[in-house]
């Protein structure tokens, strides 16, 4: 894609459709990623270089890869293109990991911290 994209055409129409979401991102210090969240509470499977943000959200939930490595990168995407078992597994848990992220939740977590 070389245009922005708005959220919900983003999740509507590319995130939603996606057998397994890739982020091959080159930089290691991305420390947050906005589509990973996305993806991750769309319920798909991910494969990610390993930015900070992916390596701290992913393990059990994704497959991360080398950054600039491109037979580990075709190994990842092979791994969840060919077991649907896997991608199911690692949408799911990705999924429940983003409903702890909902606003609502971390509200509640506050509250019941401070009152």
């Amino acid at each position: 894609m070389r245009a922005f994209i708005q959220d919900d055409d983003l999740v509507r129409y590319y995130v939603l459709a996606a057998d397994v979401y890739v982020l091959p991102y080159r930089d290691r210090a991305t420390s947050n990623s906005g589509t990973l969240c996305l993806a991750m509470a769309a319920g798909k499977a991910i494969m990610a270089t390993r930015f900070e943000h992916a390596s701290q959200v992913l393990p059990g939930r994704g497959v991360l890869v080398g950054f600039e490595n491109a037979p580990e990168v075709a190994r990842g995407l092979l791994l969840l293109l060919g077991d649907a078992v896997l991608r199911t597994r690692y949408g799911a848990a990705a999924r429940a990991y983003a409903a702890t992220l909902d606003w609502s939740v971390v509200a509640q977590g506050y509250w019941t911290l401070l009152y």
